[in-house]
């Protein structure tokens, strides 16, 4: 059944320029650098993104790689580059040694904590003038559109 032209034209509209505008590169660049220096923290948005992935644990540069939507020899670039600074361990796998794990270091999730919270604070800021009902609604609302973002690319072979 089709939706009805209002639903398909304005609101749907409205959401499309929405997600584009906050989408762009460089807004989320932007706001990224000014997190970043508000932390005190000389981190990248894919290095943090990185970081964040490994919360589930350590991963294979492949697992890595696919899990942040990059290919194996961006990552293992990023990889080294956060080895070098001592914001990543690898370790040999200890089921087929050929294979490096990557974990976040003890530096690297205090990095990752840091950047949490500014990035906590500046949602704070940002909510600041919604009612609590506005802001729980809209926790719940994106929750459930990334998972149905999610779904719909499984289901499209993404």
């Amino acid at each position: 059944m089709p939706a009805p032209a209002a639903f398909r034209e304005s609101v749907l509209t409205r959401i499309e320029t929405a997600l584009t505008q906050l989408t762009r590169n460089p807004r989320i660049r932007g706001l990224h650098r000014l997190l970043s220096a508000e932390a005190g923290v000389e981190l990248d948005r894919p290095s943090y993104v990185a970081l964040v992935t490994l919360d589930a644990g350590p991963l294979r540069i492949s697992e890595l790689a696919d899990a942040c939507g990059v290919d194996v020899s961006t990552m293992s670039r990023l990889v080294d580059r956060l080895e070098a600074r001592g914001l990543i361990d690898r370790e040999t796998s200890p089921g087929d040694r050929r294979v490096s794990l990557v974990q976040a270091s003890a530096e690297g999730r205090e990095v990752q904590r840091a950047m949490r919270a500014w990035r906590s604070e500046a949602l704070k800021q940002l909510l600041a003038d919604w009612t609590p009902d506005e802001r729980e609604r809209f926790g719940e609302l994106l929750a459930r559109f990334v998972r149905q973002a999610d779904d719909y690319m499984r289901e499209k072979g993404l």
